[in-house]
Parts: C-alpha cells; sequence; structure tokens
C-alpha cells in the first residue's frame, strides 16, 4: 500500500496548479481584493501574501495526503 505525504503533493505539478490558484482566491477574497491584485503581489513577493498563500498549500497537501492514506482520494 502506499503512504502519501504532503511533499509527494507538493511535488506534483497539477496539484500546485490548482492549490496556488485557489489560495490566491481565497486571500484575495478575504483581504477584499482582485485576484489580478494579489497575484501580483504575490509575484512582487509581499511577505502577508506569500505567508497565507504558503499556508493554504501547505494545508492543502496535508489535507490531500491525508484523504489519500485514507482512500478517499482517486488515483
Amino acid at each position: 500500500m502506499t503512504t502519501y505525504s504532503a511533499d509527494s503533493f507538493l511535488n506534483s505539478p497539477a496539484f500546485l496548479e490548482i492549490a496556488i490558484e485557489d489560495a490566491v482566491k481565497l486571500v484575495a477574497k478575504t483581504n477584499g481584493q482582485s485576484y489580478t491584485l494579489t497575484l501580483q503581489a504575490l509575484a512582487k513577493q509581499v511577505p502577508n501574501v506569500v505567508r497565507e498563500v504558503t499556508k493554504l498549500i501547505t494545508f492543502a497537501a496535508e489535507h490531500c495526503a491525508d484523504e489519500a492514506n485514507a482512500g478517499r482520494l482517486w488515483k
């Protein structure tokens, strides 16, 4: 049986593409900003935006690993 880790998801380009987009959307909504403005802030490495996006992506990877290990994710 395969055991999944958050790192296995973080090393997946497909996962990162979706997770980054979703995280940026959530940070934008939370801050009352547009997606584009938040994406620009991320590109400029604004510390609080980078921190929040990173936190959300890490949480998503951990959650996906837990779900995969419990057999609740499709391959």
